[in-house]
């Protein structure tokens, strides 16, 4: 079975992330600040459980390929696409993405490590996404079912060997 790990976050991603995490810490600041504030505080505690759900459940760490099925790994799920309703796969650029689909709109996690969750396409139709960088998409189609869009690390030898696998059917 081979394996990818998610891609390391561009540059974007890590700039919201640090972001997301200074929010926390701003608000336990100045929740300190004079008398203390339980509104900021359940805020925080509220932002911090937040931001553990996306972490455990809807950012994967890595994915594998083997025995006819794609398996998407997630610290508390794991999400398995069989090859035989894959049609094929593709590397996209942001390009690809906006000639194909249209603007798209985000139904789930952005910025913090990555965006994870549901595309809507201005063509009124949906796309599964885990990404961490806003390049080197994989796109996977399937049939009669939504798309996936994901970012493995080494996106060209995860498409190669994808496509190898459906070959061989």
């Amino acid at each position: 079975m081979k394996q990818w790990t998610l891609a390391p976050m561009s540059g974007l991603m890590t700039f919201l992330t640090v972001v997301c995490w200074l929010l926390p810490v701003l608000f336990v600041s100045l929740s300190l600040i004079g008398p203390i504030r339980p509104v900021m505080l359940l805020t925080t505690l509220f932002l911090v459980l937040l931001y553990i759900s996306v972490w455990v459940w809807w950012r994967p760490g890595h994915f594998s390929l083997g025995e006819g099925e794609l398996r998407l790994h997630f610290p508390l799920r794991t999400l398995v696409v069989p090859l035989d309703e894959v049609e094929g796969c593709e590397l996209w650029q942001g390009s690809d993405l906006k000639a194909r689909y249209g603007t798209t709109y985000r139904v789930g996690a952005g910025g913090l490590w990555g965006g994870f969750g549901w595309l809507r396409s201005s063509s009124k139709e949906w796309i599964e996404f885990y990404i961490s960088r806003q390049s080197d998409y994989v796109h996977i189609r399937r049939k009669g079912r939504h798309s996936l869009l994901l970012t493995p690390e080494r996106p060209t030898d995860f498409v190669a060997d994808l496509q190898r696998a459906l070959d061989a059917g």
